[in-house]
């Protein structure tokens, strides 16, 4: 009905819906949820595992379906390249089901192997769609929101060895890493703020 290009089911949002869903796989949904959101810039979306999916013959003609991921993994690949070309996606909530087939998934492992994909396709969003199709300072509010927290977590591990190793007094130089983590969270809230803003503004469709 014209209402979005892509559709996908949503088993989490209602407790109702996720009964039959074991509280592990519930773990695992929820922080592949979280990471999606950010490497995809869909914050709206919920349960991007989820298998109901239907898309449009536009968006399907449009996004280059020889280089999206392979494994099980590509519906959140899937997602960043329909966000880097502007298309709308919405969540159709409804009841997990599962018949008698058992999930054949390894979360421990397929949890690491996606996060790798998703860091992988969140840095390529940044610099297709941010850099390359039509700029936007976000990417230097990700760059030094990045920068200053690994900076500051580097300043904790040195406030930390010189105070139980070599017994030195770290007031000041703990509160220059709090300081430091502090400017690296900021930037990063501006940067998902101004992710959250071009998602509702739409895109070029």
């Amino acid at each position: 009905d014209g209402k979005a290009d892509y559709a996908v089911g949503n088993r989490l949002i209602n407790p109702d819906f996720r009964r039959g869903m074991s509280r592990w796989r519930f773990a695992g949904n929820a922080a592949l949820t979280l990471l999606t959101k950010i490497a995809s810039g869909y914050w709206q979306l919920v349960d991007p595992q989820n298998g109901y999916t239907a898309i449009s013959k536009r968006a399907l003609e449009t996004i280059p379906l020889d280089a999206v991921y392979p494994r099980y993994g590509y519906c959140n690949d899937i997602l960043v390249r329909l966000n880097v070309y502007g298309f709308r996606v919405k969540n159709v909530p409804h009841p997990a089901r599962y018949g008698l087939e058992r999930s054949k998934i390894k979360y421990s492992s397929y949890i690491v192997r996606l996060s790798r994909l998703l860091l992988k396709d969140f840095l390529w969003r940044l610099k297709t769609k941010y850099v390359i199709m039509g700029f936007h300072p976000l990417v230097f509010y990700y760059f030094f929101g990045i920068a200053f927290s690994v900076l500051s977590v580097i300043m904790g591990i040195y406030s930390l060895y010189f105070k139980f190793v070599q017994d030195y007094p770290i007031f000041v130089p703990a509160v220059i890493t709090l300081l430091v983590f502090g400017l690296g969270a900021q930037f990063l809230l501006f940067a998902m703020l101004f992710d959250m803003q071009a998602e509702k503004n739409g895109g070029w469709y």
